[in-house]
């Protein structure tokens, strides 16, 4: 299969990187346009949204890099059916529209170790094979990388989550991904979808702010007073900005408290102030979950537990600065 012109990025924070591996790869293939749809500490729902708020077109090449996230959620507490269908909608959408998707597989440096629990990639590799998909595994190229120079892999580590720069492995990663990116395919479509789709949901008002960073371009809404959604199916997650003060929200279904949910993120160190993530609400079987009418968030009010989801931070109450605010919802019709 021919060479697109135009690859589109979607990962986590080892794709960002200044003189990472995204970048080293346009060094090594200026005659591709690679656009970098990567955000820090999410999975594939972040995927999913680029793709509902039309950042990636129909008849793409997409680089899918989310199993190191994904693995760390998984490990602390979200469960594998969430992961599975949130990344086997990625795909479906992918193949409805025409998108080839070429996965490319890093790991975190504790699953190394020969005991390292391989629940969420036992899961992982089997859907990816379902539907038809060749994955760059940078697992085995590390090893090998590792041998030739006489290193123990985990020296190409800068912490558990990210690679190490000045190694040579980041231009390793981009290499292996530009050689193998013909192998790029339209994933197969899963008959369980048909009839189903995803909707990317807003507040019917004008939004309170416009939003844009380096990574995502957003109109946000203020939960100073409760906002609510029509939602007409099953919420999988809410898609919001957290920040450095940002103070709890309280979301709801039909009424039924979700939960009360952190809006901070460990910021100490780092240039962004305020981030994208989202706060997964479907966090079991699809097939089990029960359709909502509504959909209603505002700002924690009184007493309660105040839940920190992977890569929020727990809540501080006396942190301040930027405020957090409400993009949308994700719904399953």
């Amino acid at each position: 299969m021919s060479r697109p012109d135009t690859v589109y990025v979607v990962g986590g924070s080892n794709c960002l990187m200044t003189n990472g591996w995204v970048a080293q790869w346009s060094e090594i293939a200026p005659e591709l346009a690679v656009t970098n749809l990567a955000v820090g500490g999410s999975t594939s729902l972040m995927a999913t949204y680029r793709l509902l708020s039309g950042e990636i077109p129909d008849g793409a090449t997409v680089i899918w890099e989310y199993s190191l996230n994904e693995q760390t959620h998984w490990a602390v507490g979200q469960s594998l059916e969430s992961l599975m269908d949130n990344l086997a909608w990625f795909l479906e959408l992918a193949a409805r529209r025409d998108i080839r998707v070429l996965p490319l597989i890093f790991w975190n440096q504790p699953e190394l170790r020969a005991d390292a629990r391989r629940g969420y990639r036992d899961a992982m590799f089997a859907l990816i094979e379902a539907r038809g998909l060749h994955a760059v595994d940078m697992r085995p190229v590390l090893d090998e990388f590792a041998s030739k120079r006489g290193r123990m892999p985990g020296f190409f580590y800068s912490d558990p989550q990210h690679y190490k720069l000045g190694t040579g492995f980041p231009r390793r990663i981009a290499t292996a991904v530009n050689n193998r990116l013909g192998q790029a395919r339209v994933p197969v479509s899963d008959p369980c979808f048909d009839g189903s789709t995803l909707h990317l949901l807003r507040p019917d008002r004008a939004p309170d702010e416009r939003f844009e960073n380096r990574v995502i371009k957003a109109d946000l809404y203020a939960v100073d007073e409760e906002t609510t959604i029509r939602a007409d199916g099953k919420v999988i997650c809410a898609y919001v900005i957290a920040s450095e003060g940002g103070q709890p929200m309280t979301m709801r279904t039909d009424g039924r408290k979700a939960g009360h949910f952190s809006m901070q993120f460990p910021a100490e160190g780092r240039a962004l102030k305020r981030l994208m993530k989202h706060v997964v609400l479907l966090g079991g079987r699809r097939e089990d979950a029960a359709a909502a009418q509504e959909f209603s968030v505002r700002r924690k009010r009184g007493w309660g537990r105040v839940v920190a989801q992977t890569s929020f931070a727990r809540h501080d109450a006396g942190k301040t600065g930027e405020r957090e605010a409400l993009i949308g919802i994700l719904v399953e019709r």
